[in-house]
């Protein structure tokens, strides 16, 4: 990092495999192009941690438990250590212990709200992480509808911003399409996808029946990518029902666009979300998109870019997937229009959204020594 760039400090539990880990692994290395220098501390690695150290950005393992009261400590070192200006914090865990950290240190505290908060589960910790989240200097939200939630809560002094997720839209149509033998598939046959954390907000049980009933009624394959709590439920589901030859569940994927260029149809019957990255990621590949009819998915695509289903409606969604097998012409044009679309979510446009909001809780930023 040069000289001279003003520092933020990132805190988040974890940097495996979630959307939240994923736009922080995209956002931070555009942030210095807007002067401002990110770092990252974090309880736990995973595959995000690489490609944020290939980039340059300094992370921090804080050697804590979730629920270790020396978590407290440990970011409070590691702030007098790193100096930054504000502090954002990402995820419940982080709201709570980082937000009251930083409070106490008197710095800004800027909050990531990854999806609606009134769809999290009625636990002690969420409703402790609400009431905390008022003393923010800010609310940075993902998705239109959660900023309308925080502003019947918030006091005018809490600042709020909408910024959409962003992905590596150049990087996601250069890919090459996905070698499906690799993940023990014929690669003969359609292929249906499903990409998103393995847990019953995604829906995956529907989401099962769905790809069960399509590949048995006609000839398809079907791709679950993910890691999760019920991945394992799954996969036991897949054998029991002797899916293997049609389904296959290899967890975590690292090359999500490659296997978004290969699929024939891309299937997301989530209950709730912020603003969906791997919705996002299959218009960028230009591939053919089924959705629950949730307001989150609404606010990436239209009617004229996918097929909206009831979200627990297993016959509609089957339908809709044959639909967009059968007639590939229509299809194809639908995605083509939802490309088109992703070439507003760049990266930059992010950074520069999450810049212009760090220079409004910092107006002595450009002065402040801590910034070299």
């Amino acid at each position: 990092m040069s000289r001279g760039l003003r520092r933020v400090l990132h805190l988040i539990p974890s940097l495996d495999v979630g959307g939240a880990e994923r736009q922080l692994r995209y956002l931070c290395p555009h942030l210095e192009s807007f002067g401002w220098e990110p770092s990252v501390g974090y309880l736990h690695g995973g595959p995000n941690l690489t490609p944020l150290a290939r980039a340059g950005i300094v992370a921090h393992e804080l050697s804590c438990g979730h629920y270790d009261p020396r978590l407290f400590l440990a970011i409070a070192r590691l702030i007098r250590e790193r100096r930054p200006l504000l502090v954002q914090t990402w995820l419940p865990l982080m709201d709570i212990v980082g937000g009251l950290t930083a409070r106490a240190l008197r710095l800004p505290w800027v909050v990531s709200e990854r999806t609606l908060p009134s769809a999290y589960p009625r636990l002690l910790k969420m409703r402790l992480r609400n009431r905390l989240v008022r003393g923010a200097a800010a609310v940075v939200s993902n998705s239109a509808e959660a900023d309308a939630w925080w502003a019947a809560r918030l006091a005018p002094r809490v600042l709020r911003r909408v910024v959409q997720n962003s992905i590596p839209v150049d990087e996601i149509e250069g890919a090459s399409p996905a070698d499906l033998g690799s993940y023990g598939l014929s690669g003969s046959r359609p292929l249906v996808a499903f990409v998103g954390r393995v847990d019953e907000g995604k829906n995956v049980d529907r989401v099962l029946d769905v790809l069960a009933r399509v590949t048995r009624e006609g000839p398809a394959e079907a791709l679950f990518c993910g890691d999760g709590i019920l991945l394992r439920s799954v996969r036991e589901r897949i054998a029991r029902e002797g899916l293997a030859d049609r389904i296959v569940a290899p967890g975590f994927v690292s090359a999500v666009p490659s296997v978004l260029k290969r699929a024939a149809v891309f299937l997301s019957l989530s209950r709730y979300e912020g603003m969906p990255n791997a919705v996002m990621e299959a218009a960028a590949a230009g591939c053919p998109i089924v959705l629950s009819d949730i307001p989150a998915h609404r606010q990436v695509v239209s009617d004229a870019e996918a097929r909206f289903v009831p979200t627990e409606d297993v016959v509609a969604a089957s339908d809709a997937v044959h639909e967009c097998l059968r007639d590939r012409a229509a299809a194809l044009a639908r995605a083509a229009g939802a490309r088109v679309r992703a070439r507003s979510w760049s990266l930059q446009t992010a950074a520069r959204r999450y810049a212009d909001l760090y220079e409004a809780l910092t107006p002595e930023a450009s002065r402040d020594p801590r910034g070299e």
